[in-house]
């Protein structure tokens, strides 16, 4: 299991500060208020004819620096008058410039951005997203955010570490002006949706031929290959200017060419669960054994998920090339039923073990790992590896990678966006 590393003392302050900021600062002003009466009440003498209504209203004064709290009081005074009159003032100062900070937030950004450049925008805070921006900001580039939702449980953590974060539609040509895209270096496009990767590029190209030097570098995450095609001829037939360059990108492409290189497909294959991943990892299959097949031995290959034969037949039709290359079996089954815990597709009819290796491919990583624990118990002592594909390499990941799980040595976690979304690889367009 890998060790996370300590974070610095400063980062564990600043975290812990950001956490119970405001206990703090309210036990504060009611420690002032508290030590204050008692202070008061002391040099004033228990002979004085000062009310509690009295010694309350001077305590509430010492809030404000010069408000002559002091008349009619002889010096010297004691201690505690002393401590909450430079503490009352203080707890009101915080948090009166924090209430600025709140109220003023878009202007100090806008501020933010007048002489901003070089920097890297990215449009969509998913996983994609998080991960490329903390390596930016750790490669020391200033990163702005553009995301939809304002309740994205990334934003506060890429706050902290100095991103600055827009809330709206990364579509909007105002907007993209507002974050400065034609000053910037890059222009990373992961949202979820290809469409709307393809216009924040279309329109960013527009924008980018007020750039007066150098060049934005724009990738756009995009699944669909003949979107790339369009997208690619639009931009060769439109830039002129050397101001913009376009590259794409594709998790699930990449994932699968470096979930074969880990854990090569050999023999008879089962894959679980047929979306993006699944697909991309039988298409990477099948064309890496369609120059080397024999045609009357194709390698066999049966795919589970509850549309299963449904999306193999549009699958084969979009890639007939690979009607040879390999046998596909398609079985339509969900696999939180009992007869996908029964797993009796893993055996023949004389009980004999005919998968060879089985590959996970859900996006939610506890439902893959449930899925592969549940066909895991029927194949012990028969030393076939089960890959289950999560997002990350930590978390539910962890539990496979370490080695003092006795009994789940054929269990195996493939991070998905730790092996795509590598900065040096998607500057570098490296496939």
């Amino acid at each position: 299991m890998k060790q996370k590393k300590t974070p610095p003392f400063s980062f564990r302050i600043k975290r812990w500060w950001q956490g119970y900021e405001w206990p703090v600062i309210i036990g504060l002003g009611v420690a002032a208020i508290i030590i204050g009466c008692f202070g008061f009440n002391k040099h004033l003498g228990p002979n004085s004819d000062h009310s509690v209504a009295g010694i309350l209203y001077r305590v509430l004064q010492l809030f404000f620096v010069d408000s002559g709290f002091l008349d009619g009081i002889d010096p010297p005074v004691g201690w505690e008058i002393n401590v909450a009159r430079f503490l009352a003032p203080f707890t009101l100062t915080y948090t009166a410039f924090q209430a600025l900070a709140v109220i003023f937030a878009e202007q100090i950004k806008t501020l933010r951005l007048l002489r901003l450049k070089d920097h890297a925008i990215i449009c969509g805070l998913g996983g994609k997203g998080q991960l490329i921006a903390k390596q930016f900001l750790e490669a020391g580039i200033k990163v702005i955010i553009i995301e939809q939702d304002d309740e994205n449980d990334f934003v506060r953590q890429l706050r902290e570490e100095g991103a600055i974060v827009f809330f709206g539609d990364a579509t909007d040509s105002g907007l993209l002006m507002k974050v400065r895209v034609h000053t910037a270096n890059y222009l990373i496009c992961v949202c979820g949706d290809d469409g709307i990767n393809t216009e924040i590029a279309v329109r960013a190209q527009k924008l980018c031929e007020q750039k007066k030097s150098g060049q934005l570098k724009c990738i756009t995450h995009i699944v669909d290959p003949k979107l790339c095609e369009l997208l690619e001829n639009y931009e060769k037939k439109t830039s002129g200017a050397c101001t913009f360059s376009l590259d794409f990108f594709n998790i699930y492409e990449r994932g699968a060419k470096a979930l074969l290189t880990e854990h090569p497909a050999t023999g008879n294959i089962l894959i679980v669960g047929f979306g993006r991943m699944g697909s991309e990892l039988l298409f990477t299959i099948a064309g890496s054994t369609e120059s080397k097949t024999d045609i009357a031995h194709p390698m066999q290959i049966s795919v589970i998920d509850r549309d299963a034969k449904n999306k193999i037949r549009s699958w084969c039709m979009r890639y007939p090339q690979f009607s040879n290359a390999c046998h596909i079996h398609a079985i339509n089954m969900d696999v939180t039923t009992c007869d996908y815990e029964k797993a009796t597709f893993l055996f023949n009819d004389e009980g004999k073990c005919i998968i060879n290796k089985i590959y996970i491919c859900f996006d939610d990583d506890s439902f893959g790992l449930t899925a592969a624990l549940k066909l895991h118990h029927h194949l012990e002592g028969k030393h076939v590896p089960i890959i289950v594909r999560m997002n990350h390499d930590f978390g539910l990941a962890n539990l496979l990678h370490s080695k003092e799980s006795a009994g789940f040595e054929n269990l195996y976690a493939f991070g998905l966006l730790e092996r795509t979304c590598r900065l040096e690889r998607i500057l570098s367009d490296e496939s």
